[in-house]
């Protein structure tokens, strides 16, 4: 099994950003995982979530789609809406999940980018 793909979402990213990454990567490479970091607001209307659910779940059908965030509130957003987000507040649960995951680097990543979002908000 190949090592999950990382694509890691920016706040700044519209609706039609993020499914045409989603769709390219998974495409591409079969085996994505997906870091929504916080502040993704475009994914907190409901009519956004549920057009990324459902391009969510035609990709399914054919490829291994993981997704991750740090943000409790639009996890829990995600799953009113069928989108199934795990919780990520430690490398240990990337690393739970995905056994075969040999790139923690892109945990680190992911963070470093979250704090980068943090320090600079109107960057």
């Amino acid at each position: 099994m190949k090592s999950k793909k990382p694509l890691i979402l920016s706040p700044k990213d519209s609706l039609s950003d993020i499914i045409y990454q989603l769709k390219t990567l998974a495409t591409q490479n079969q085996n994505t995982a997906v870091y929504i970091p916080d502040s993704m607001y475009v994914l907190y209307n409901p009519v956004n979530r549920e057009l990324l659910s459902n391009n969510i779940q035609q990709l399914t059908t054919k490829y291994d789609i993981n997704l991750y965030s740090t943000d409790r509130t639009l996890i829990e957003l995600m799953r009113i809406s069928d989108i199934k987000v795990a919780l990520i507040d430690d490398i240990t649960a990337v690393e739970d999940e995905n056994s075969d995951m040999s790139e923690p680097e892109i945990y680190t990543d992911f963070l470093a980018y979250k704090q980068a979002i943090q320090d600079n908000p109107s960057n």
